[in-house]
């Protein structure tokens, strides 16, 4: 099978736009839905219009119904976007290609970070500890900084960059380092992270159904990884980059978390 007769799959990973602060790092950011954010999202949609993908994929699980019935709302005139990205990006974009649905294909697991903290108070990991706890109280304001200075696609363009999705899986990396030798809640977590993604991207294996698919998957960018390297890996299954319909990242805030890595 050629290139050109491939299914293709663009990964995009996004920062949460309502900020629902459930993540484990918290940041404060800019309304979404002001004037000047609105039509940094409407520039993003239309260069991610150029894909033209024929499915959209976001995070929300298969058995979610909600998403399906604001879509055909939305398309109706009914409502309005909320600010959540899924919306914001994946509405816009799916209601201008004409797109009846949306392809909900999360999958949930049971995630205790906490545990991982406790555990490596109790047993004495404090090189962990040390580094996990200075990444995430370094990160926020980061990414709040980046909220104040760059534009909607300025930022995703960094969420999508080499630099950001190294530091975001460092977080998981490194967790296989909590252990006393006979308990391993770090290899524990990580693995459960590994399996989580791997059943996403099962479900989103599923919406390919044509040589001609072009796929886009918005979702959370510490999924980046993960979901970027089953696309690379599966057979029969192009990867089109997601950096290719963005502006460029600025350079100073790829120096900034390629240093924090380090």
């Amino acid at each position: 099978m050629s290139e050109e007769t491939e299914p293709q799959v663009m990964i995009l990973g996004t920062y949460h736009m309502a900020n629902p602060g459930l993540d484990l790092v918290k940041t404060s950011i800019r309304d979404t839905l002001g004037a000047e954010r609105q039509a940094e999202i409407e520039a993003v949609v239309a260069r991610l219009a150029e894909f033209a993908p024929t499915q959209i994929c976001v995070e929300a699980t298969v058995e979610s119904a909600s998403i399906g019935e604001r879509y055909v709302a939305y398309r109706s005139g009914g409502i309005g976007l909320s600010a959540n990205e899924i919306e914001q990006i994946g509405f816009r974009l799916a209601e201008r290609l004409g797109h009846e649905r949306l392809y909900p294909v999360d999958y949930q697991l049971d995630w205790d970070g906490q545990r991982l903290f406790t555990f490596a108070e109790a047993h004495g990991n404090d090189a962990w500890l040390t580094r996990a706890n200075h990444l995430i109280s370094t990160i926020g304001p980061m990414m709040e900084e980046w909220d104040r200075c760059y534009s909607v696609g300025e930022i995703l363009a960094i969420h999508n960059s080499e630099a950001m999705i190294a530091l975001s899986q460092s977080l998981y990396a490194d967790a296989v380092e909590v252990t006393d030798g006979l308990e391993f809640p770090g290899v524990e977590t990580t693995a459960a992270w590994f399996t989580r993604n791997l059943r996403i991207w099962a479900n989103i294996r599923r919406c390919i159904d044509s040589d001609s698919d072009r796929v886009l998957v918005l979702y959370g960018a510490g999924h980046l990884k993960y979901l970027r390297d089953f696309v690379r890996e599966t057979t029969g299954v192009l990867e089109v980059p997601a950096s290719g319909f963005l502006p460029p990242a600025p350079a100073e805030a790829l120096r900034n978390a390629s240093v924090l890595r380090l």
